[in-house]
């Protein structure tokens, strides 16, 4: 199960950003990978809260603010906060967050949940809004731990298209990113 920041488009699903701008814009085609997840098996719950545009902390006309379960009274860390606080709260095994400058990995680090800002290029961009086609905009798993992040990030890589810098990760997606995890990878460190 996966839940999708609300600046990605999810065919049939309210794209809002987090304003009442965007309120009743539901998307006909979905993402590109929402679409690879799709074909993967996923089952797409529903939509996360953002920051209004995707502008900072995780407030916005469309939902207010978005609380940190773990303390009401802090935030969960920006833009890509409702989908942080989604896996804190145990909503989800798996969310999608979009980063232009720490709003994948703050969220993670702030809910304690495991998140990745893919390098440019590994994973398409088309069908986000925020950022798009700037470099620093990067659409980024997050999950409840690092092996659910690894199968989620097996999903999302592939060459799209409508977004040409996606060509930069043709060859580097081969296999599963789970091979590479090992837990005593810190050990001595």
């Amino acid at each position: 199960t996966v839940l999708v920041k609300d600046e990605i488009d999810t065919a049939g699903m309210p794209t809002t950003m987090g304003t009442l701008v965007f309120e009743d814009y539901i998307p006909t085609r979905d993402a590109f990978v929402i679409e690879k997840l799709r074909e993967a098996g996923a089952i797409i719950l529903g939509k996360t809260t953002l920051s209004e545009y995707a502008a900072g902390d995780t407030y916005g006309s469309m939902f207010g603010v978005t609380r940190n379960p773990y303390d009401l009274e802090r935030t969960v860390g920006g833009s890509s906060g409702g989908s942080g606080a989604s896996l804190a709260a145990s909503f989800s095994t798996l969310a999608l967050g979009e980063e232009t400058f720490a709003s994948i990995r703050r969220p993670g680090a702030w809910n304690l949940v495991a998140s990745l800002r893919p390098t440019p290029g590994l994973v398409s961009r088309s069908g986000m809004w925020d950022g798009y086609p700037t470099l620093a905009a990067q659409m980024g798993p997050m999950a409840r731990n690092v092996t659910d992040l690894a199968h989620l990030l097996d999903a999302m890589v592939g060459y799209d298209p409508e977004d040409p810098v996606s060509a930069a990760g043709v060859g580097k997606g081969e296999g599963s990113y789970t091979e590479f995890l090992n837990a005593n990878g810190l050990q001595g460190a």
